[in-house]
Formats: structure tokens, C-alpha cells, sequence
């Protein structure tokens, strides 16, 4: 009987300790906003990809699957104007929708997308500035342009672990398995693939 008892009790154990082994999340892995209070709180369920973008820990935007709600105003030489670059995102997220994460196997693919995926997440944020999302545009088309091959290969684990860079004026960039997240100055910018 106390073997019984010691076998449930046992069992009913590992079970409570396993679903929140499962269910633990670092503040990455979810599509949420990360304010420095927890008076509020802000958060979307995506299908494919959310994309987040911070400031101080008080405003925040959450864009899902690439759908920014405007594209203005931003560095239209590296982008494209507005509606050609949210044409783009379209055809991305179409592409993202028939091939999942997958198409980011695809180098070609995702040298084009992952950038602008990034984008989506600050380009129609009202808290930012036209001035702050040219420079934020240029920024992150100079990091792509220097660690594209980097970031591609960790962030579809091609490449185990964590790819960590800082670059210009102590701003960072770190890549992991369906992740990747930039920090300029006040800003905090994230891509999280949810499949």
C-alpha cells in the first residue's frame, strides 16, 4: 500500500516538474512586449513571426507575420518607398506561409526578407521618429550587410548557439535558433519565428 501511494505521489511529481520544464520561456521566446512595469502588459498571438520593438522599457509595437501597418517614413533608398515595401512583405509573408520556416534555408530568400522582417517591427511604430527610423534603417542594412551569413546560419541552426556582435557606437546584435534581437541606444528590436 505505501509503495502504491510512493509510486503516484512519485509519478505525479515528475509530471508537475516536467510541464514547467516545458512551459518555462525565457522573455524572447514569446511575442510580447517587455515593459519596465508590470502595470501593463501587451502581447499577440502570431502564426509565423512576430516582430517587437522597445523603447526604454515604455512604448512598444508588436507587428505579426510582417504586416506593418505603415511603412513611413524611412530610408526609402534602402527600403523602397511605402507601398512597394509592404508589396514585399506580402510576397514574404506568402512565401513564409507555404514554406514555414524552412524558406529561410533558401540564402537568397532570406537575405531579402530577414531585414525586412526586422523592419516591420519599428517602421510603423508611432513612438519613433522619422529621423530615429532612417537611422534605425541604416543600421540594420549595415548589419545585415556585414553578418548576413552569420546570421542566417545561427538563426536556423546551421550553427549551434549564440552569435553575439557589437558593432557602431556599442550597439548589438544576437542571433539565435529563431531569433534575433538588435539594441541601438534606447531601442531594443526583436524577430521571433514561431514555426
Amino acid at each position: 500500500m505505501i509503495r502504491k501511494y510512493f509510486f503516484a505521489f512519485l509519478l505525479t511529481t515528475l509530471l508537475f516538474f516536467f510541464t514547467n520544464l516545458l512551459k518555462a520561456k525565457s522573455k524572447d521566446d514569446e511575442c510580447k512586449c517587455d515593459f519596465d512595469t508590470s502595470k501593463y502588459t501587451a502581447e499577440c498571438d502570431c502564426a509565423l513571426a512576430c516582430a517587437v520593438a522597445m523603447e526604454n522599457g515604455k512604448n512598444c509595437n508588436i507587428v505579426c507575420d510582417g504586416s506593418p501597418a505603415t511603412a513611413e517614413p524611412g530610408n526609402y533608398r534602402l527600403f523602397g518607398k511605402p507601398f512597394a515595401y509592404l508589396e514585399e512583405m506580402a510576397s514574404i509573408r506568402n512565401n513564409m506561409i507555404s514554406a514555414g520556416f524552412m524558406a529561410f534555408r533558401n540564402t537568397s530568400f532570406a537575405q531579402k526578407a530577414l531585414p525586412r522582417l526586422l523592419r516591420s517591427a519599428y517602421i510603423g511604430a508611432s513612438f519613433i521618429s522619422p529621423d530615429k527610423k532612417q537611422e534605425l534603417d541604416t543600421l540594420v542594412h549595415e548589419v545585415f550587410s556585414k553578418f548576413d551569413r552569420q546570421i542566417r546560419s545561427y538563426l536556423i541552426q546551421e550553427n549551434k548557439g549564440v552569435f553575439e556582435k557589437e558593432f557602431k557606437d556599442g550597439n548589438r546584435i544576437m542571433v539565435s535558433y529563431k531569433l534575433i534581437k538588435l539594441t541601438v541606444q534606447n531601442y531594443k528590436v526583436r524577430l521571433l519565428f514561431i514555426r
